[in-house]
């Protein structure tokens, strides 16, 4: 039993998810669950959608499209994926222009938000403690 769950992929995916996290955590003290933020600064299409959901689940339907417009699209998501086995939920996953459509959309809502919010408004915010503002200060601190 234990080779096999060694073996599984999503076993393998979850400690290279807590080793790269506990490693990004130690070296910048960043709370970020987003690979996105926690690299790079800048929020990714999809950072607010805890909270949204979070918000969802206490009642509070405005702040969650606040945090995310598009989070009710997640368990549509998810569902074409996980029923894909009748005809026209399976149409729909195999329909290359319904996922780019979906890509299209979320890149879309990203850009607005970014606009609208960045870098003061969470989850829009600016990680100062990311690896590229860390790496950009020691440089600067080098060189100038």
């Amino acid at each position: 039993m234990l080779k096999r769950l060694l073996k599984s992929r999503v076993f393998i995916y979850f400690l290279l998810y807590f080793l790269f996290y506990s490693t990004a955590f130690i070296i910048t003290g960043n709370s970020e669950f987003c690979y996105f933020k926690t690299i790079i600064g800048i929020p990714c299409p999809g950072c607010g959608m805890t909270r949204a959901y979070l918000s969802l689940f206490r009642g509070n339907l405005n702040e969650a499209f606040f945090y995310h417009p598009l989070f009710p699209i997640v368990p549509l998501i998810l569902s074409i994926v996980l029923f894909r086995g009748s005809k026209t939920v399976n149409n729909l996953f195999s329909s290359n222009k319904f996922w780019i459509s979906i890509l299209f959309l979320f890149i879309g809502v990203w850009v607005v938000r970014l606009f609208l919010y960045f870098p003061d408004v969470r989850p829009m915010d600016f990680n100062n403690n990311s690896f590229a503002a860390l790496s950009f200060k020691i440089i600067k601190g080098c060189f100038f």
